[in-house]
């Protein structure tokens, strides 16, 4: 739709002192004369269709905005502001706008053709294929067909709905129509092509799109699908010259240079992609960016030396550029793995400029990279920094969270995922990083949502897919989980994550044979994947077998003497056997190669704890909580050996901070409750605590807590029903029975 523009009537001669003139009570008279005071609606609007015709789509939608709020019924202000948030790709924003401007323009059949074309759109994007969005397009077409039945506009979406019913015949009616009234028109010709495709008409496909493109040779689409075709029906000569004659008739679009070096790439043809971005990068008048072009062509194919050659090629072009030329390079020398070239890099660049923020987040995503607890802390420092600094930012808090995952802190990148949804809702990588976090917490249940929310926006994401079905298993759902995963390796029989799931539910469901099958052709130790290994010794393991286990792992690590992760299976296989005379040695030694990571801590101090070994758990605990300050689980652990230890007062502290990280877990709240009562605390917190963990978990010991606060706070009654209802339940139960006793004798 295209506005005429009106010229502006607003005099330019307002400025006396506002001061002076509403002292002389002419403020009102000369804005009125000035045309500044009530402008009416349709003013209003028409200035939003200048700047709708400048291309200045904000400040069109602020303009109508503000023509509806002097009249709520402005139909054509609703139109104005619906073509300008499509302009901005705001599409329920437009949807709203336009449905309003059907609504009080009922015989605006622009409004009405917008409106349909936008349904049609929404409607054959979503992969739920709304039925009120059909519906209402259907309505829309009908109303226009009534006073335009072959006009084009109709035309066209009648072939765009028969595409959305798969009726091609109809379709191709429709658009044959269409194009014979408007052929310069790019998009009906190309949904012709397709639609002749999709009847299986391939000659006539070729011979339309061919036609088309003598009409419409800026329409690259039309190239594509000849492209396409001929690469299908194994005519790669004819797929090259159509290339060919895209770059003739476009000769500066720089694009579909690209195109043809990507299909000389894929036929081995290197001379010939040197050869066509030379012409680029020869020609900088017509191809200001060419260096850019052609580095990020080989970057893409992963040819990175030749990408980095690209790029100092365009520093020594022009230099103005050669900050962003030198980013291009850190980034490719990240993708080498080659750190240290690339910390050199983004040095030099923050020695020129130390504010440049898009070099600042590269060295702190290269110090997450280095993964050292000192580096990750400093990226953690800087990407805070560069949050505060810019909050809206979504890639910055992204990486600050993943920083924060590499820590360790699931809490922080938690909390920061969360501020990217509340933004916007639909940030699929945010969604499914809060599965991933969830799924690596064992909360199931929120993992299985984050997980369904992905899959309702993709249901093509695989590892989103593998998260529901993890979920399902932790849930008990073996058969839907077995369904899910065999499901998805129909579609992606090259997945080894898949079978290796569904391998260890083999193992679940006691079907060992069939998991050994699996595990086996999926070990691949060479590529130091030993998640099959670990699947084949849980095949021992849940037979209760552990010699023939433990003898498979050190098969296993005299082949791979290096492997950390045979290690882990050794010590913790070791552990789950009760040879703790094993398991505490390996750990150990575990600890010393790596002495920050949080799990073999916290496995050490279960261990020291199990043999009595209190003071050694405590601190192995202690340098848990040191290498992940925020981690909930190693707070409660030491809260529990500090406790046993009789360290009481340290124990309720410790407790206190799992809750300030991570508020909820009924087994912490539990123990903080019964120590509460035992150190003269606070018994009302102390029932609050005991009251919340027993809503959460019905554990009889949590309701033994409970009754022994009622008992403390003289709630004879209280305590009396809880201990009685326990000793029903479990008569045998020595602690229930003492507990009775006491508020009998109260």
């Amino acid at each position: 739709m295209q506005y005429k523009p009106h010229q502006d009537r607003i005099a330019p001669e307002l400025c006396w002192r506002r001061s002076i003139l509403a002292s002389a009570g002419l403020l009102p008279l000369i804005l009125s004369s000035c045309g500044l005071a009530s402008r009416s609606p349709q003013q209003v609007a028409e200035k939003g269709r200048e700047f709708y015709a400048q291309r200045k789509y904000a400040d069109a939608s602020l303009q109508f905005r503000k023509a509806i709020q002097k009249d709520s019924k402005l139909s054509s202000a609703y139109l104005g502001l619906g073509l300008s948030e499509l302009k901005q790709s705001h599409f329920d924003q437009a949807f709203d706008a336009l449905n309003h401007a059907v609504i009080f323009g009922p015989n605006d059949d622009e409004a009405k053709l917008q409106l349909a074309d936008l349904c049609i759109t929404a409607y054959l994007a979503d992969r739920n294929k709304p039925a009120g969005l059909y519906e209402q397009a259907t309505h829309l077409i009908e109303e226009m067909e009534k006073k335009h039945a072959n006009s084009f506009s109709v035309l066209r979406l009648r072939g765009y709905l028969a595409t959305a019913d798969l009726k091609p015949k109809e379709a191709i009616e429709f658009f044959s129509k269409a194009n014979e009234l408007k052929p310069d028109e790019g998009d009906v010709a190309m949904m012709l092509v397709q639609s002749l495709r999709m009847d299986h008409q391939f000659e006539q496909a070729e011979a339309a799109a061919s036609r088309s493109i003598e009409r419409n040779k800026s329409y690259g689409a039309l190239y594509d699908s000849l492209y396409s075709r001929y690469m299908e029906s194994n005519r790669p000569a004819q797929a090259e010259n159509i290339l060919k004659l895209k770059i003739a008739n476009n000769p500066k679009n720089a694009i579909f240079v690209a195109q043809l070096c990507r299909h000389y790439w894929r036929a081995g043809k290197r001379q010939e992609v040197a050869s066509l971005l030379q012409t680029l990068t020869g020609n900088l008048h017509d191809f200001p960016q060419a260096y850019f072009q052609a580095g990020d062509f080989y970057a893409q194919a992963g040819s990175w030396e030749e990408a980095i050659r690209q790029y100092r090629g365009g520093i020594a072009e022009d230099r103005t550029q050669s900050v962003s030329y030198k980013k291009r390079i850190a980034t490719a020398y990240l993708s080498q793995n080659r750190t240290q070239d690339a910390e050199g890099i983004l040095d030099e660049i923050l020695r020129a400029d130390a504010g440049d923020a898009e070099a600042q987040a590269s060295k702190a995503a290269l110090l997450v990279a280095k993964g050292s607890p000192a580096d990750v802390d400093k990226a953690i420092a800087a990407f805070e920094s560069l949050v505060a600094k810019d909050p809206a930012s979504r890639e910055y808090r992204y990486r600050l969270a993943e920083a924060y995952r590499v820590k360790g802190d699931d809490e922080s990148a938690r909390i920061n995922y969360l501020v990217i949804l509340k933004e916007n809702g639909k940030d699929i990588p945010a969604i499914y990083a809060l599965a991933q976090l969830n799924i690596e917490r064992q909360r199931f249940k929120e993992a299985m949502h984050y997980a369904n929310q992905v899959l309702a926006a993709d249901p093509t994401h695989s590892g989103a897919a593998l998260i529901r079905s993890a979920a399902l298993v932790s849930a008990g759902q073996y058969n839907e989980a077995r369904a899910a995963l065999e499901h998805l390796i129909r579609d992606y029989p090259n997945l080894r994550e898949a079978q290796l799931q569904l391998a260890f539910l083999n193992v679940t469901q006691k079907r060992y044979s069939e998991a050994e099958r699996m595990f086996r052709k999926n070990y691949q130790p060479e590529k130091s994947d030993f998640r099959a290994l670990k699947g084949l010794v849980e095949i021992h393991s849940a037979q209760r077998h552990w010699d023939p286990a433990l003898a498979l792992l050190r098969t296993e690590q005299k082949n791979f003497p290096h492997s950390v992760e045979v290690k882990k299976l050794l010590a913790s296989v070791s552990a789950e056997a009760g040879r703790t005379d094993l398991a505490i040695p390996y750990y150990e030694e575990l600890a010393q190669a790596d002495p920050n990571s949080v799990d073999i801590r916290m496995q050490l101090g279960l261990l020291y704890q199990s043999e009595a070994k209190l003071d050694p758990a405590i601190a192995e605990f202690s340098k848990a909580i040191q290498a992940s300050p925020n981690n909930a689980l190693a707070h409660a652990l030491q809260g529990k050996a500090l406790e046993q230890a009789g360290r009481k007062q340290e124990a309720a502290l410790s407790y206190k901070r799992s809750l300030a990280v991570e508020d909820g877990n009924p087994s912490v709240m539990n123990n903080l409750a019964y120590l509460t009562t035992e150190l003269g605390g606070d018994l009302d917190e102390a029932l609050r605590l005991s009251r919340r963990a027993v809503e959460k978990d019905s554990n009889p010991d949590f309701k033994d807590t409970l009754g022994w606060v009622y008992l403390r706070k003289r709630d004879k009654g209280a305590a009396l029903q809880i201990f009685q209802t326990l000793t029903k339940q479990q008569p045998g139960n020595p602690v229930f029975r003492r507990h009775l006793e006491m508020a009998l004798n109260r």
